[in-house]
């Protein structure tokens, strides 16, 4: 004969529960997805198309927003811009549906060097969690916009080892005018940046903190990662 199972303590139930939650959590973050990852305006183009799609069961709301992209002593920096608009700014999309965001460049000047955006799609939290005492989690997709000309120059990268406080960086200079993108990066046989190291944008420079034992200022190195546009190999210098 089968003995009746014993109760479950406080504890496990406990556990059940926050699993429980954690589960629909998640599959509500991952309903949305936005279409394409990256906006290529090369060739003067101004005006692209974004899907947002909505892969759950509950309709679901989204804040649409362009920011200005540039970096700064090596570092990415994000400001309000009029150059570029998104719209509309608030997105409605039903279950299993798809809702068009349109970017569009507005400034009437003409395209010189690559210019830099970032679109920012925030998923916003289900009121009725926050209602019932659940945590609602904002998903945020950060997806890269540029615009240029077709005489745009390509990247050409400079490295270079500084050091920043008391750990080396590998900084990369962009001599071009259109950006890179880089993966797998690494320096001297030493991975620097596992699976996406970012980009280096147009007449800019990005900076990476150098593995401890990877040398310092005044050493020298080999640089190599993969990149959009093929496998990069360079030496970097200190300075």
């Amino acid at each position: 004969m089968m003995k009746p199972s014993a109760p479950a303590t406080p504890a496990i139930a406990l556990l059940c529960f926050l699993l429980g939650v954690f589960l629909t959590l998640e599959a509500q973050a991952a309903s949305l997805s936005v279409m394409p990852i990256m906006i290529d305006g090369s060739g003067g183009q101004a005006a692209h198309v974004v899907t947002l799609h909505n892969g759950g069961e509950k309709p679901l709301q989204a804040q649409v927003r362009i920011l200005a992209w540039r970096q700064v002593n090596g570092e990415d920096i994000l400001e309000e811009t009029r150059r570029v608009v998104a719209s509309p700014p608030i997105a409605e999309v039903g279950p299993g549906g798809n809702f068009t965001i349109r970017i569009v460049r507005v400034a009437g000047d003409p395209i010189t060097e690559e210019e830099s955006y970032r679109l920012l799609v925030d998923e916003i939290p289900d009121a009725a969690l926050r209602r019932n005492g659940l945590v609602a989690i904002a998903i945020r997709f950060s997806v890269p916009a540029f615009f240029s000309t077709a005489e745009a120059a390509p990247a050409r990268i400079v490295w270079s080892v500084v050091r920043s406080g008391s750990r080396p960086q590998l900084v990369g200079r962009n001599l071009g005018d259109k950006r890179l993108k880089l993966s797998d990066l690494s320096y001297g046989g030493r991975p620097v940046a596992k699976g996406l190291a970012g980009y280096i944008l147009g007449r800019s420079e990005k900076a990476w903190p150098l593995p401890a034992g990877a040398g310092g200022a005044g050493g020298a190195g080999v640089v190599t990662a993969a990149t959009d546009r093929g496998p990069l190999s360079g030496l970097a210098n200190g300075r």
